[in-house]
């Protein structure tokens, strides 16, 4: 028969556990929201949005009319925390009439989650950023009356330590403020990290085509392709999301092989035990950087 105590002492041993768990950092799959607004003449136009914790795909969303006023309006925005790519696209073209028709397609990736390190690692360095960016904005007419701009902003916090880094790219007509990279050239964000901090990954991209007036014409685009989230061996990342960021690896400096390595120090020691001495023997016990 189980005493009183043990019943009590088993009770509190298991509301502790409950505890521990409960305050553990738990991954958070905020997801992906994107959203395609068009604004036209002659009511044309509106607002479609959508959101999920891996990927959202958009549009296109058109808006066209030939009657009173001549215009085409067109946006979408996909993407994907899956593949890592991210897409927008806005066009106006306004030939005649009085409104002031626009397009834009926003995305929104943002993910919490959790660095686990094996054991005897302290502090890693973790490297978010995106391989490449391809964007595009032109506006013709009327003066200045056509504007297009296209913006990739990404962030890098470390919850834990309130750490955070940010930088952003964009191009216009005339471009948008601040503009702090050229597109295609944007710097990976890196962060020192320890065991159990929570960090945030956060990308905005955003196309747009403003037009004031009738004869203009803009076009603008954004594509990621694609983001990365990079650690060293031993580290691990707890996004909340099956193959988060299983698209293409970034393209790093090739390291030696550790089997090169090894082989290349058993030699060592057997020609080191029959001879007292080692010497090279060929290219086959060369190690390449």
């Amino acid at each position: 028969m189980q005493r009183p105590q043990s019943r009590v002492l088993l009770g509190f041993s298991a509301l502790c556990a409950a505890c521990i768990l409960l305050s553990a950092p738990l991954a958070r799959a905020d997801g992906v929201t994107a959203t395609v607004k068009i604004v036209g003449p002659a009511g044309c136009g509106g607002t479609t949005s959508g959101s999920d914790p891996a990927a959202v795909n958009l549009g296109p969303v058109t808006c066209s009319g030939t009657v009173g006023n001549i215009f085409s309006n067109s946006a979408s925005a996909a993407g994907s925390w899956v593949t890592g790519e991210v897409s927008v696209s806005a066009t106006v073209s306004y030939t005649n009439g009085s409104a002031i028709p626009s397009a834009s397609g926003v995305v929104d990736l943002t993910n919490t989650g959790t660095v686990s390190l094996a054991p005897g690692m302290t502090s890693v360095q973790a490297m978010f950023g995106v391989n490449g960016i391809t964007a595009s904005a032109t506006g013709s007419g009327a003066g200045t009356g056509a504007n297009a701009s296209s913006v990739v902003d990404l962030t890098f916090t470390d919850l834990t330590t309130g750490a955070s880094v940010f930088t952003g790219a964009c191009v216009g007509t005339p471009p948008p403020t601040p503009c702090l990279a050229v597109p295609g050239a944007l710097p990976p964000l890196t962060l020192t990290v320890s065991n159990g901090d929570t960090i945030q990954l956060s990308v905005h991209v955003i196309a747009e085509g403003f037009l004031c007036c009738s004869g203009t014409t803009a076009s603008t685009s954004v594509t990621v392709d694609p983001l990365f989230l990079d650690l060293p061996a031993g580290a691990t990342y707890d996004s909340g999301i099956a193959d988060f960021l299983s698209g293409p690896a970034p393209t790093q400096a090739p390291e030696p092989s550790s089997v090169l390595l090894l082989l290349s120090g058993l030699a060592a020691l057997v020609c080191a035990a029959r001879f007292g001495r080692c010497q090279s023997r060929g290219p086959e016990l060369q190690v390449r950087a």
